[in-house]
């Protein structure tokens, strides 16, 4: 009997379009959803459902007064130690209709992004913001993850003619072993930045290397807020310039140096009905061995506040807006040392 109804439940097969998703009102997932009618499930014959441990695909069955019925026919588990907690029948449905159903479970989430070139009649102003972002998604432990970013600016002042550019490249590859004790996280960063204004590289090469982080987080998937945390790694800092700059401590200038920096990060990160809002901070003092202190000037700062609406299962436009502040790269030559972006882009993400 339990063959039969599988065979049933997966008698459509191929997909590729998802209409629709609404959250999941049972943490348990159902074989038929009962959902009350809305303008958005009108002329819908799928439906995606959401919860917190699951994703499902429905088809929809049919209409009995102010309800519509869905069946399920996909299932996709995001939490494997949540299934152990449900009930042993439940557990043997769902086991074989996710073998049949997704077969292969994707390892690698990739993310694409870009602002709109933007052309300004000011000042002759072009400016591009683009990158991506990798992640593997086939543990709930181990996580590797990889990111690059590269934003240019170049402007020509109508009345002096003088040109201007800037250009800077970032990147980052982390690796996560998410709750190794309770809330706490363990994590190791290598991170790398380079910025050009004009023909000089104010900053040439900026490397840091963290070994050991310590990540605590205060909340984990919740109804709103989907994460609260705190973070902090030592980094071993590498710097240079193409231009001398001189230190608070030192009255040699150089194009070169190695530091340690205390890296804090705070972030939450809220969704609501298709929209994610989030909040970003970066703290990082420098400490100099050499004199055994902190130079409390010399300090990055990064703040960044980002709205998002998913538009549909794959596509995602974002608001940013981020702060800056880098003596160290202002006293290698940029303009200086904070700056205010706030920039629009297209998300794309996809898995293979």
């Amino acid at each position: 009997m339990v063959r039969l109804l599988l065979i049933l439940f997966l008698g459509i097969y191929s997909i590729t379009v998802l209409a629709v998703s609404v959250p999941s009102p049972t943490l348990i997932p159902k074989l038929y959803y009962r959902i009350p009618k809305s303008s958005k499930l009108e002329n819908k014959e799928y439906l995606t459902i959401k919860g917190q441990d699951f994703t499902i695909l429905a088809k929809r069955q049919e209409e009995k007064e102010d309800h519509i019925y869905w069946k399920t026919i996909k299932i996709r588990i995001k939490n494997k130690e949540a299934v152990d907690a449900w009930p042993y029948a439940i557990k043997q449905l769902v086991k074989a209709l996710e073998v049949d159903s997704t077969p292969e479970e994707p390892f690698l989430g990739a993310s694409i992004f870009a602002s709109p070139i933007d052309f300004q009649l000011l000042n002759r102003t072009r400016s591009i913001n683009a990158g991506y972002r990798l992640n593997t998604i086939g543990s709930t432990k181990h996580k590797l993850s990889h990111d690059f970013a590269v934003r240019g600016e170049a402007s020509k002042n109508e009345t002096t003619k003088e040109e201007t550019s800037n250009l800077a490249f970032t990147g980052n590859l982390v690796y996560d072993y998410a709750y190794f004790y309770g809330m706490w996280s363990y994590f190791a960063i290598a991170s790398y930045n380079r910025q050009k204004t004009g023909d000089i590289y104010t900053v040439k090469d900026q490397l840091g290397l963290g070994l050991v982080g310590l990540e605590y987080k205060f909340i984990k998937d919740g109804t709103y807020i989907k994460k609260l945390d705190l973070s902090y790694v030592p980094l071993f800092e590498t710097f240079s310039s193409e231009q001398p700059f001189k230190n608070a401590f030192s009255s040699e200038e150089t194009k070169s140096q190695t530091t340690i920096r205390h890296s804090f990060r705070f972030r939450i990160v809220g969704e609501y009905d298709g929209w994610t809002i989030s909040y970003v901070l970066f703290y990082r003092p420098n400490y100099y061995r050499e004199y055994n202190t902190i130079d409390m000037q010399d300090v990055k700062l990064e703040s960044t506040f980002r709205i998002a609406k998913n538009l549909t299962e794959k596509i995602d436009f974002t608001f940013e807006n981020r702060y800056t502040y880098d003596i160290l790269a202002y006293r290698g030559g940029t303009p200086r040392p904070d700056n205010v972006i706030n920039s629009f882009a297209v998300n794309v993400n996809l898995q293979f």
